[in-house]
């Protein structure tokens, strides 16, 4: 069952070792563990300037949002024995500094360079120190995870010291709390302050980062707030009840009064949070309003309530939206639709995917309407964009389908997510629905099992069962 030959979305059958050239550096590009495993297997002649380019570029598709590569690519350099020859010109990269390179590839610099240091190469360990700076005009700090992970109280020591002569300077760039918080992660809440104060005493520059957090600390950020009541905020067990009484304190008539009266382009995903905690006379009360709106700036603050909460009727209205000349307000309305379960939602999908229309999020209306069948029709029908992003965009449709619907009927469509995907996190999504279902084929289990993705590694090692 998992190989049959789907019309629409093509069949996905086990890799066939030894990787062509073309495989092997897909594969790299993805972080599947297939490129491990040939390593492993078969070595890495002929695939030594792929493994080059792969450490001194980050190629992951979306860097902000998927796993650090650093490890996983030194298990690539391990297993093709070129650890050795390949260590130099991560070095000398990361000595470069190029202030014109890409941020992520001199992040991911950095975590190669902290693993030569652990692994005894001193020059990584000055490399990394030396690589220290603001990056670009940011707050964010080459090197800085990378040195206090490995030096501890010495590597906060020196990364404070060093802020402290940029504050001398009047320089802003690279100077946050962030350090601190780095630490604090390791070693626990307040270990920081201890360190610095002590510190403190006999380096100035230390001293003089610490009175600006200290001045941080009491400075009002907006609203009334400070850093300190967010920071508790944020690690309060109760933050979240706190959040929601919030919102429970706002009447219909204050959402509405707000939509009216505000420009309807600003502030339009608020309001989702509302609607989470509303009651049901308050959701009735807003929706009236919506039926009746026309302005797509509001239309979209209305819909967007019924993003996290069903709408508790479907007014003919709405479905026609899904039509609507303005992109976002068709976008808005099928989402909105996509919490309820009913006849007119599904039955728009059906339309949709007959027609291979799919831009608007459109699949998104069958994790509620679901049944038995649709995975052949989804696998039959739906037309996969040349356009990477957009096929992106479309994958995560299909896997967000069938994470509420893992069903034996997924696999052959969750096996084209899980090839396809240029991304790490649908493809663990992915992986987790084939063994949710049962039907995840040995081959994928173990190339997960040597895959970019933690997360990945651990779902097969626990079943599933994440």
């Amino acid at each position: 069952m998992l190989d049959m030959p789907v019309s629409g979305l093509p069949s996905v059958s086990a890799p066939s070792y030894p990787l062509s050239r073309d495989a092997f550096a897909a594969a790299l590009q993805k972080g599947l563990g297939r490129a491990l495993i040939h390593l492993r297997e078969q070595g890495g002649a002929g695939f030594e300037a792929l493994l080059r380019e792969a450490c001194l570029h980050n190629q992951a598709y979306d860097p902000q949002c998927e796993a650090d590569r650093g490890p996983w690519l030194m298990l690539l350099l391990d297993a093709a024995g070129l650890e050795p020859r390949l260590r130099g010109a991560i070095l000398e990269a990361l000595r470069a500094g190029d202030a014109a390179a890409d941020c992520w590839d001199v992040l991911q610099l950095c975590q190669l360079a902290e693993l030569l240091a652990r692994r005894g190469v001193a020059e990584a360990r000055d490399v990394l120190h030396a690589a220290f700076r603001p990056l670009g005009e940011t707050d964010d700090l080459v090197g800085g995870p990378e040195i206090i992970a490995l030096d501890g109280a010495d590597g906060l020591r020196f990364v404070a010291s060093r802020i402290g002569e940029w504050l001398a300077a009047d320089q802003r760039a690279g100077v946050s709390e962030m350090p601190v918080v780095w630490f604090d992660e390791q070693h626990g809440e307040g270990a920081a302050a201890a360190v610095l104060r002590s510190a403190a005493g006999h380096d100035p520059n230390v001293a003089r980062y610490l009175a600006y957090l200290d001045g941080l600390a009491g400075r009002e950020i907006g609203g009334g707030a400070t850093f300190r009541d967010l920071h508790q905020l944020r690690l309060s067990p109760n933050a979240q009840q706190a959040h929601a009484a919030r919102w429970r304190g706002v009447s219909a008539a204050d959402v509405i009064r707000e939509i009216e009266q505000a420009p309807p382009g600003l502030d339009r995903f608020g309001f989702q949070y509302w609607g989470v905690h509303a009651s049901s006379a308050d959701l009735e009360a807003v929706l009236g309003r919506l039926v009746a709106e026309t302005e797509p700036g509001r239309l979209c603050k209305y819909l967007h309530i019924f993003w996290r909460r069903a709408m508790p009727r479907l007014p003919a209205e709405v479905p026609a939206l899904a039509d609507h000349a303005d992109a976002d307000v068709r976008r808005a309305a099928i989402r909105a639709m996509a919490a309820i379960r009913h006849p007119a939602a599904r039955a728009l999908a059906l339309r949709r995917l007959a027609a291979q229309r799919h831009d608007d999020d459109e699949l998104n209306l069958l994790v509620e309407n679901y049944e038995p069948g649709d995975a052949e029709r989804i696998a039959r029908q739906v037309a996969m964009p040349d356009d990477p992003h957009r096929r992106h965009s479309l994958i995560m449709d299909l896997v967000h389908v069938f994470e509420r619907n893992a069903t034996p009927e997924a696999a052959p469509v969750m096996l084209f997510c899980y090839e396809h995907t240029p991304c790490s996190n649908c493809r663990r999504k992915a992986v987790g629905v084939l063994l949710k279902a049962g039907v995840a084929p040995a081959w994928l289990v173990e190339e997960c099992r040597c895959d970019v993705d933690d997360g990945t590694r651990k779902l097969v090692e626990a079943g599933g069962a994440a």
